[in-house]
């Protein structure tokens, strides 16, 4: 039965095997501090444009879009929500990098 190729360099090394573990944690733990800050900082975001197009949604519903017949106040949400969505995706992966 073939050994694991893996094991050797693991035995030569048990130093380096010690300290993995904390640094590893370390890393983790930071990525995941600052992770949950940008992620916070864009749901304030989203949740501002909903509370802003909510605000202006009675003077757009008096509007309609023409060939969909659709409420401009039902409209411009849920076409502001994709766009937005799609730009704090590029944005979230661009600050946890």
């Amino acid at each position: 039965m073939p050994k694991h190729p893996g094991r050797k360099a693991a035995a030569r090394a048990p130093i380096f095997g010690a300290l993995r573990g904390p640094l590893m944690t370390l890393h983790w733990l930071e990525y995941w501090r600052r992770s949950k800050n940008v992620v916070l900082g864009l749901l304030s975001v989203w949740i501002g444009l909903f509370f802003l197009t909510s605000t202006y949604m009675k003077p757009l519903n008096k509007m309609l879009v023409p060939g969909l017949d659709l409420p401009l106040g039902f409209y411009m949400p849920m076409q502001a929500a994709v766009v937005v969505f799609a730009i704090m995706l590029f944005q979230f992966a661009r600050a946890t990098r």
